[in-house]
């Protein structure tokens, strides 16, 4: 895979996130149990707590997993939240534990912030910036004051992430007649790749690793989590029963989805000092 770079005539409609797709907020609340909210909880404790973080800046806070526990592992008293979706920002507004956060819905790229921060934190969201990884880099950067911190979980890859994602675009490859259908594991970024593409900004690569979890859930419960996580660009909120049903046929030998699917999920942990 090559490592996206800057690139002017790719426009960021086409890149494919300008579009909100995230309507099905409470599904995603729901699922992201399984993972998400785990490795949140992982990112979180990444920082020193001795270290107080006056400004905190969450890309793709969705329904504030990361940012409860930005709020009980980290010192601070500003934290402003940015997410595409209003369905899940809504979410994370109900969120009582929240009330002291800021939220803005609108893409990372068009973000004008009016403040410098101490870190900034974001997970499972950074892969959905594909293919302008190095110009949000870049843009981190410089909404970051000296020495200021970045805490990224994104989509990594490894072995098992490929096998696992060549089992899943077996059985959807050529499935959508309507839809576009792009491989998950063109986003994905192995250590390797991260470390290349870091080299690139005036970042300092503190730390990187791959974190390899496994959840078993059914397989409906799987075309929920796949569908409500932004697997499909272009898809409309009225044609997602269909779609449901469409895709559980595909990955079920029964069509029923009843049965258990052992699911991956490959996160590269990163830290960035300025």
């Amino acid at each position: 895979m090559n490592i996206p770079t800057n690139n002017p005539q790719t426009s960021l409609q086409s890149a494919g996130i300008h579009k909100d797709i995230w309507f099905s907020g409470n599904e995603y609340e729901h699922y992201s149990q399984f993972i998400q909210k785990k490795n949140a909880a992982v990112l979180a404790r990444l920082h020193k707590s001795s270290q107080r973080l006056n400004t905190i800046f969450e890309l793709g806070c969705g329904t504030g997993n990361l940012t409860e526990e930005i709020l009980l592992s980290c010192e601070t008293n500003h934290i402003d939240a940015l997410d595409i979706s209003n369905d899940m920002i809504s979410i994370a507004k109900s969120k009582s534990a929240l009330n002291s956060v800021k939220f803005f819905c609108t893409p990372f790229l068009d973000f004008i912030p009016t403040i410098k921060y101490s870190a900034i934190f974001s997970n499972a969201a950074f892969h959905w910036l594909y293919p302008m990884y190095l110009e949000s880099l870049i843009k981190m950067e410089s909404m970051l004051l000296d020495n200021g911190l970045v805490y990224i979980a994104t989509a990594g890859e490894n072995l098992n992430s490929l096998a696992f994602d060549a089992w899943i675009d077996e059985r959807l490859h050529n499935a959508f007649a309507s839809h576009e259908y792009q491989p998950f594991a063109s986003r994905r970024l192995d250590i390797a790749q991260f470390e290349s593409m870091v080299a690139s900004t005036p970042f300092i690569l503190q730390d990187a690793f791959i974190l390899e979890r496994w959840a078993k859930i059914k397989i409906s419960h799987y075309v929920e989590w796949f569908i409500s996580s932004g697997a499909l660009w272009n898809i409309n909120e009225h044609e997602v029963p269909e779609l449901k049903k469409f895709l559980i046929c595909r990955l079920s030998e029964s069509g029923d989805g009843q049965e258990y699917i052992s699911m991956g999920h490959w996160s590269l942990f990163a830290i960035l000092k300025k």
